[in-house]
Formats: C-alpha cells, structure tokens, sequence
C-alpha cells in the first residue's frame, strides 16, 4: 500500500529492509496514519538493538509501564518495547 510516487517510499523500502518495521499486517503499512506510541516505541527500541545492543525488557515490563495512566491499553505485542523504551 506504499506506492513508490510516496514520498516516504524510500525510507519505508529502507527501513522494512533493516528490519525496524514490520508494517500493519498483511503486507500493509498504512503511511497515511497517524504513528502510535507503540509503532514508534517499537522502531527505536529495534534500531537500538540493531545497533546499539540493546536488551528487550521482559521480565520487569509492567514495573516500566506503571507511570503511564493508560498502560493497561498497550497491546501485548507492544508491551515489551513500550516498557524498553520507557526505560
């Protein structure tokens, strides 16, 4: 759903290439929507571990996520890079 007359074909081509966004689903990314704080979360939390090594919280996610009066609303898939990056 990205045309290539997009002007963020490139960077969404590049950026799918390294690994630091997997789009929406079924092969769609949605360029025209608003970012949420888990898609952005999730993509700086995977370019720091592409190269910077960072390590994904696991284990204390919730302890990470207390300070947000929504927190119960992050989705699953989300959590653990909501709750890194929040670190």
């Amino acid at each position: 759903d990205v045309d290539s007359k997009n002007p963020f074909y490139k960077e969404i081509a590049i950026a799918y290439a390294e690994g630091l966004v997997n789009g929406v689903g079924k092969n769609k990314f949605a360029p025209k929507a608003n970012i949420t704080r888990e898609e952005i979360s999730a993509m700086l939390v995977r370019a720091m571990q592409k190269y910077n090594k960072l390590e994904l919280v696991s284990t204390d996610s919730d302890k990470y996520l207390a300070d947000f009066k929504d927190s119960e609303t992050v989705s699953k898939w989300a959590k653990d890079y909501v709750a890194t990056a929040a670190k």
